[in-house]
């Protein structure tokens, strides 16, 4: 029998120890919008990350797309192809051209400092998202 092996699969607790949570859910008829589990979880994190606020979002595509007008981006974005179709879909909707580069990022950054050869006035930003990759140390 073939056993089917998934590239992602997300760790799922012992039920035992989940149904307490979900009772507590259940109890406060609150699944979403700010709920006991959400205001906990942005608490934890803001003390964890030593910061004033943060926001959940649903998903990685709404936070990308939100980032994205909070800084007001315009015009073009250098990235890679090879990212989730999410990093692309945040860039078109809100009317940001996608430049794509297939490099490696140290790479991205060696060019960008020393040639500026990707870089004209359109474009204001290097978007990337880290998909099955080991983050790089970085000299600064």
């Amino acid at each position: 029998m073939k056993k089917t092996i998934y590239v992602t699969q997300p760790f799922m607790p012992p039920l035992d120890e989940f149904i307490p949570y979900l009772e507590k859910i259940w109890d406060s008829h609150i699944l979403t919008n700010n709920g006991e589990f959400h205001q906990e979880l942005e608490d934890k994190l803001c003390k964890y990350l030593g910061i004033k606020y943060i926001s959940l979002f649903s998903n990685g595509t709404l936070a990308l797309v939100t980032a994205l007008q909070a800084l007001r981006i315009t015009g073009e974005v250098i990235t890679t192809p090879y990212s989730f179709v999410a990093t692309t879909h945040a860039l078109w909707w809100n009317n940001i051209n996608p430049v794509f580069v297939d490099m490696n990022l140290i790479r991205i950054i060696w060019i960008l400092r020393k040639s500026k050869l990707l870089l004209h006035p359109k474009q204001l930003l290097f978007f990337r998202f880290m998909f099955m990759v080991t983050p790089v140390k970085l000299k600064k």
